[in-house]
């Protein structure tokens, strides 16, 4: 019983900060695709120290 409580307490908890995190990353991609700074550049392989 308090197995099923903590698993849908957890959940639960999982999914309110997955909906957080993918607004982050959707307000953050939003703001670099506004500035027209370029990650990556598509004629150059990436190079990863």
């Amino acid at each position: 019983m308090y197995v099923d409580k903590a698993q849908a307490a957890l959940a639960e908890g999982l999914s309110e900060l997955n909906e957080l995190l993918s607004g982050e990353v959707a307000e953050l991609s939003a703001a670099v695709a506004a500035s027209g700074i370029s990650l990556f550049k598509a004629d150059e392989p990436l190079e990863l120290p």
